[in-house]
């Protein structure tokens, strides 16, 4: 009897580090882990925001003598980030040591001598018009009964600012009268309170427009 021997070919086991597969499950995996440390990390660290370092009396100017900047997790943007604080910068309010300064609680030199108001404007505002944009108020006088001269309009400031748009007002609501809420210095308040209390209009002109 003639016995055949067969031969089976066992293939050669191929290492895993060869899959690629493999090698980018890692790389996520890796990645997926350092974006968590760093999320986590960040969250801890907070936002750099200014605090005081002791008592600070409404008036009193701030600076390195008085406040400090620490990473802090406030839970509103209220308050003034870290770099941020004018270098004329004074306290509004009464400030208690170690709290977070708001800020609501500061002004400056030139923002100290500003004012708002709220008054009408007979011709509206153009659409492109935003919180912020310079303005120039005028006056344009009633015409006189029984008169025929058309009355000439005089600036009242050429320093306001819009805070901004209420919406129409009042009995001349529909008619282009428009309530807005402007800042401007506080030189300019008995001129605007006559304007817009007195015998005519008021008109807001935007400035670089």
């Amino acid at each position: 009897m003639i016995s055949h021997r067969s031969s089976v070919s066992i293939p050669r086991s191929t290492s895993v580090w060869k899959d690629p597969r493999l090698v980018i499950g890692i790389i996520v995996l890796l990645a997926s882990i350092i974006a968590c440390t760093q999320l986590i990390a960040s969250a801890r660290a907070g936002i750099p925001v200014y605090r005081s370092t002791r008592p600070i009396a409404q008036g009193e100017s701030l600076g390195p003598h008085n406040t400090v900047i620490i990473d802090a997790r406030p839970e509103s943007t209220a308050y003034l980030p870290g770099g941020e604080l004018p270098s004329d910068a004074q306290a509004t309010i009464n400030i208690g040591a170690g709290e977070l300064i708001a800020r609501s609680a500061i002004t400056t030199e030139a923002q100290k001598n500003r004012r708002n108001i709220v008054i009408s404007v007979s011709d509206g505002l153009p659409d492109t018009v935003t919180p912020g944009t310079s303005l120039e108020l005028w006056f344009v006088p009633n015409q006189p009964i029984g008169t025929q001269e058309a009355p000439k309009p005089s600036i009242v400031t050429k320093d306001a600012t819009l805070v901004k748009v209420l919406g129409e007002s009042g009995i001349l609501a529909g008619q282009g009268s428009l309530r807005i809420e402007v800042r401007f210095n506080v030189t300019d308040i008995s001129k605007i309170l006559e304007s817009a209390h007195g015998n005519g209009t008021l008109s807001a002109v935007p400035v670089g427009l």
